[in-house]
């Protein structure tokens, strides 16, 4: 009796064996293929504006900033960690012209630049918060009406550089230990743009056209140059 129930054990204890192999070539299969459909699925629309941008083998890091040890190279360069639900970031800014040159590598074929801007204050309909590429202006940003709640998304072409737009709308929360009022929400634009064939240098320059009591700030910049064999 006890020769039979081990031989009745043993045939399971290998069953169980061949599962586990099973759920873990399985579990690879799904890894694997699951690594294959984001590296297919990153083919521009600039190489996913909702996600981290997706480097290739031959993409060079010119630049990256999130304005927590300064701004260097930027005229002007103040920064703030004072605003509610941002910071810290580069300005903010009324009506001054902020800009900052960028030395890309030789042979660059293709330059890709992400960069958050936030619309703080007050703008009217007819506020425009503007950006160059060069001599070149590219994009303008308005703050939307009271019926835009809903985030937005879009994609233009202009001169040769694709840009990607979403913008949604922020409420911060009030800081812990705050006193009580009203925190202003603001609208949000996370900016994704491809320039193919660039100069040597590439300039980025931001004003607003605005009242008084409109403000902006730049976030969370990233500027990758693509060298040879751009996708």
């Amino acid at each position: 009796m006890e020769q039979n129930a081990q031989t009745g054990r043993a045939p399971r204890g290998i069953i169980t064996i061949d599962w586990m192999l099973l759920v873990v070539g399985a579990i690879a299969l799904l890894l694997l293929f699951g690594t294959a459909v984001r590296i297919a699925g990153d083919d521009d629309p600039s190489r996913r504006l909702n996600d981290l941008f997706s480097m290739h083998a031959n993409d060079d890091l010119v630049a990256f900033q999130d304005f927590s040890f300064g701004a260097d190279d930027w005229t002007p360069n103040q920064t703030t960690d004072r605003l509610p639900g941002i910071g810290p970031v580069l300005g903010p800014f009324a009506d001054d012209s902020v800009e900052r040159a960028f030395v890309l590598p030789v042979g660059t074929d293709q330059v890709h630049v992400m960069l958050d801007l936030h619309l703080l204050g007050e703008w009217s309909d007819d506020d425009v918060l503007r950006l160059w590429l060069g001599e070149y202006e590219v994009l303008t940003l308005q703050v939307p009406g009271p019926d835009a709640a809903e985030p937005l998304q879009s994609m233009v072409e202009v001169d040769g550089v694709q840009i990607l737009t979403q913008r949604r709308i922020i409420t911060p929360q009030q800081p812990e230990g705050a006193l009580p009022g009203t925190v202003s929400a603001f609208a949000s634009h996370a900016i994704r743009m491809r320039i193919n064939q660039p100069a040597e240098a590439l300039v980025l320059r931001l004003r607003a056209d605005a009242g008084d009591a409109a403000r902006w700030t730049l976030d969370n910049l990233t500027v990758v140059a693509t060298v040879g064999d751009a996708r």
